[in-house]
């Protein structure tokens, strides 16, 4: 009788600790499921944040729905995952409202600050990394990415040296020549440093290097910007800020 219900004792403790494992391995799981939805949501808000920003500087309606398809892609998750709290829909209902629009605005090829730069770099930074991502799903072709990509950094390297540039005559008109001396500089390190090549970079720097030398008194560099001016027959970079001068099917590599 006592081996018997000592036999017992010990099915009850072998039985209570594998179900004290099944509900920690339970818990477990629903854990990792909270943190994957914590972490796809989150992702899809940056996404939606990233759009915003960017409808502001890049009208290119293929890169706005590759990056909306990758954001419904989260979303299906989500829901997949057992959230119905209605983020999923109102989430998906902005970013149609968003897309809708796109390209219908005119884009901006300057800002007023470091601060909205710095935040205009950030979508565009994220962008290209939801275009890369696209490519492992199969949403678009690695060389079609890349191409979409160059474009992003032409378009966030032309609104910095517009931006640097703007800042710098600003200060020019403030008479504060060293802060204008120091943005030129800047603007000029961009274009220099970069491994994009487009038409116009040389001439570009050539310009923004005389710009320089005619703050401090170069009447050489002067009569240069005031030649150019007045022989220039279309700007170097047009309303998008893309370099002028190419046909439809050059553009379509930027």
């Amino acid at each position: 009788m006592i081996y018997a219900l000592a036999g017992l004792a010990t099915l009850l403790l072998v039985a209570m600790a594998l179900f004290a494992g099944y509900v920690a391995k339970k818990q477990h799981k629903e854990r990792e499921r909270k943190t994957m939805i914590k972490k796809w949501r989150s992702k899809a808000n940056e996404i939606y944040d990233t759009l915003k920003e960017l409808a502001l500087f890049d009208d290119n309606t293929i890169t706005w729905h590759l990056i909306c398809d990758y954001a419904n892609d989260l979303l299906k998750k989500i829901e997949d995952a057992g959230l119905n709290d209605g983020f999923c829909d109102s989430l998906r209902e902005e970013l149609s409202q968003l897309t809708q629009t796109a390209g219908t605005s005119k884009i901006r090829t300057v800002v007023a600050s470091d601060a909205e730069l710095k935040n205009a770099k950030r979508a565009f930074n994220m962008a290209g990394k939801v275009l890369k991502a696209c490519t492992k799903q199969a949403k678009i072709g690695s060389q079609e990415a890349i191409d979409l990509r160059r474009q992003l950094r032409l378009r966030v390297l032309n609104l910095e040296v517009n931006t640097y540039l703007a800042l710098a005559e600003d200060r020019v008109t403030n008479n504060d020549t060293m802060s204008a001396s120091s943005y030129f500089k800047h603007a000029k390190n961009l274009l220099v440093n970069t491994d994009l090549k487009f038409k116009g970079k040389s001439e570009r720097i050539r310009e923004i290097g005389d710009r320089m030398r005619a703050l401090f008194g170069d009447e050489e560099a002067r009569n240069r910007l005031a030649e150019q001016t007045e022989n220039e027959e279309q700007p170097a970079f047009d309303e998008h800020g893309f370099p002028t001068g190419y046909g439809d099917a050059e553009k379509k590599k930027f």
